[in-house]
């Protein structure tokens, strides 16, 4: 069989910029530590509802 693909398919795909951090890290407290392994285990991976749960960290910090 013949493969069938366009030049165009390789286009299509999203070009992604490359990842900059904008600022410097910063600590965490251990409270706020305590707070990020208590929501880690109350929803897994989902990293907005862990942001909220924490609510000093961005998705971006506690991804990190």
């Amino acid at each position: 069989m013949a493969n069938n693909s366009t030049p165009t398919d390789a286009s299509s795909k999203k070009i992604r910029k490359p990842y900059t951090i904008t600022k410097s890290r910063e600590s965490w407290t251990e409270e706020e530590h305590d707070k990020f392994l208590e929501a880690l285990q109350l929803f897994d991976r989902d990293w907005k509802k862990i942001e909220d749960f924490v609510g000093s960290k961005t998705v971006i910090q506690v991804h990190l």
